[in-house]
């Protein structure tokens, strides 16, 4: 069985993503000119745009999975912090046993 999750695991995924996502359109850089290849060189273009398009919806995408991580990561530590007030707060209203009655 699998450990609880706690808020700090998330900060790692989140960072992991922001990372990875960054570091996408650096590889655009690096991309090879175009080939010649002689009567396939549109089709070859083509496939390498559309491959271009696709890694560009992927930064995007992991960019937003990150940032949707971060903010899920704070909501939950938000809400654990209330929670804990407002039972700490029950825990004052119940009566001591054997006090006053």
């Amino acid at each position: 069985m699998s450990s609880p999750l706690e808020v700090d695991d998330l900060s790692p995924a989140a960072r992991s993503l922001a990372l990875g996502a960054s570091g996408l359109p650096e590889l655009a850089a690096l991309a090879p000119a175009l080939p010649n290849a002689g009567a396939s060189t549109s089709f070859v273009g083509d496939v390498l745009m559309a491959l271009a398009g696709a890694m560009s919806q992927a930064a995007a995408v992991e960019a937003s999975a990150a940032d949707t991580v971060h903010a899920n990561a704070r909501s939950y530590a938000e809400s654990d912090a209330s929670a804990g007030q407002a039972i700490g707060k029950a825990g004052q209203a119940v009566p001591n046993p054997g006090g006053d009655r």
